[in-house]
């Protein structure tokens, strides 16, 4: 009996030709069989001459628990419910919680690599995090790089605060996006940002640094700097944002 090809399956296979691509015509549905969860169909690349389940290239690929106890672990980690809680929840141990978190994160990057399309830079703003892992005598810094405009989160950089680190970040920002015309990059008063950005950037972007005063962590000033541009282009997007430009080159 000949099968129909399947169009919404790709071949698994890393050796394969036709690796994750769909729509070739060459995956058929190859057999059955038994799993703890019901019947599974299996299939077979044309090309390779391979078979792997349905599962295969997926998170619930030899899981040995339901597909719904996945999810609904990785629903309550989204709503920030802590490991030692879920494990509580579900009955598993803390470890299959956490190889499921970490499978689950390593999936969501993959998936983005391969679908989500490169955004053009219209406003760029960086930041970094301090937090603390075991101990507060080594802090740990999450810098990150969001395109304001489209709400996406381009990349990120977990290290020390450091010039290295953020010119790894802003080297990820540049391999990433789409760089049409000169766009906005706004940062907090860091100095490794200004070098990064003269030697980085450089005339494709005005680079503005907006440092915030605090006094028993209420913010009670707000200074813009303009530090890499022109100022009309600045105050333009102030103008914009209705914000007060104080566009003054920094010197």
């Amino acid at each position: 009996m000949k099968y129909k090809p399947v169009k919404d399956r790709c071949c698994q296979n890393k050796e394969c030709r036709d690796h994750r691509k769909f729509g070739e015509g060459n995956i058929i549905r190859h057999s059955m069989y038994k799993t703890r969860q019901g019947r599974r169909r299996r299939y077979l690349c044309k090309t390779c001459k391979k078979t792997f389940c349905s599962t295969k290239g997926t998170p619930y690929y030899r899981l040995h628990k339901s597909c719904s106890d996945f999810d609904e672990v990785v629903q309550m980690t989204v709503e920030r419910v802590g490991i030692s809680s879920i494990s509580r929840i579900k009955c598993f141990s803390w470890n299959t919680i956490a190889s499921w978190q970490n499978l689950a994160c390593q999936v969501a990057g993959e998936f983005n690599d391969q679908n989500l399309k490169a955004p053009e830079l219209i406003e760029l703003q960086a930041d970094e995090i301090c937090t603390f892992a075991w101990t507060k005598k080594k802090p740990v810094w999450i810098f990150v790089a969001i395109e304001v405009w489209s709400r996406m989160w381009i990349s990120k950089v977990v290290g020390s605060r450091n010039y290295r680190n953020i010119k790894t970040l802003l080297n990820q920002v540049i391999d990433s996006c789409r760089i049409v015309n000169p766009f906005i990059f706004t940062t907090d008063g860091f100095e490794p940002y200004s070098w990064a950005a003269k030697n980085l950037l450089g005339s494709i972007c005005s680079y503005a640094q907006v440092i915030k005063k605090r006094r028993k962590n209420r913010v009670i000033n707000v200074e813009r700097r303009l530090i890499i541009g022109p100022s009309q282009r600045w105050d333009n997007f102030c103008l914009n944002q209705k914000i007060p430009p104080q566009s003054t080159p920094h010197s």
